[in-house]
């Protein structure tokens, strides 16, 4: 993973879509999206969203949001 902040990934991942489009594709309210591009980190909640709606991987994105370890990820927890 060469993302060094959640938001970054998001923003690699959404393309061009912009927060709103992003809130619309994953199910949440923009004001939950706001604070992301500031470092604040998503919930559990939110990344699984994300990852469900841009069709990534979820532990991929839990890695992201700082959730859990690369190595967690790879143990499957």
């Amino acid at each position: 993973m060469t993302d060094r902040t959640w938001w970054e990934y998001v923003v690699r991942t959404a393309g061009t879509d912009n927060q709103s489009e992003i809130a619309r594709k994953i199910g949440r309210d923009q004001s939950s999206l706001n604070k992301w591009p500031q470092g604040a980190k998503p919930r559990v909640e939110s990344v699984r969203a994300f990852a469900d709606g841009y069709g990534r991987p979820i532990l991929e994105a839990m890695v992201a949001a700082g959730i859990l370890t690369e190595e967690e990820a790879r143990q499957g927890l």
